[in-house]
């Protein structure tokens, strides 16, 4: 069955100065009739409360999202294509620090696909 939103749920440990982006790419449903090579398929950055900086060690619990039928099926970062349901999705997440001593850290990872 062809969803319309993803929730993405995970524990985030961000020292101060960090960064950490979700993104995701879907595929199959309306995906697929948009981008039928997959080399298209581009990502589509996933939408967050703000993730809160934690310098003691602790993870706080962040939830990315993106729901197409909210979006009226694009957001800018979606460039040209009229996604408005897939089958599958890959996620990727991008952390940044400007110290290699701090670092970002993720654990928990759940990803659900809503209708």
């Amino acid at each position: 069955n062809a969803s319309t939103g993803l929730d993405v749920y995970v524990k985030i440990n961000r020292p101060t100065g960090t960064e950490v982006r979700a993104y995701a790419r879907f595929g199959g449903g309306t995906a697929q009739d948009n981008s039928p090579n997959s080399d298209e398929f581009g990502f589509i950055r996933l939408d967050s409360d703000k993730i809160p900086f934690n310098d003691t060690g602790e993870f706080s619990e962040v939830h990315f999202q993106k729901d197409f039928l909210l979006d009226g099926f694009n957001s800018p970062a979606a460039s040209t294509t009229s996604i408005k349901d897939f089958t599958s999705f890959q996620i990727k997440f991008c952390m940044g620090s400007g110290n290699a001593h701090k670092v970002p850290k993720l654990k928990e990872l759940r990803a659900i696909a809503t209708a």
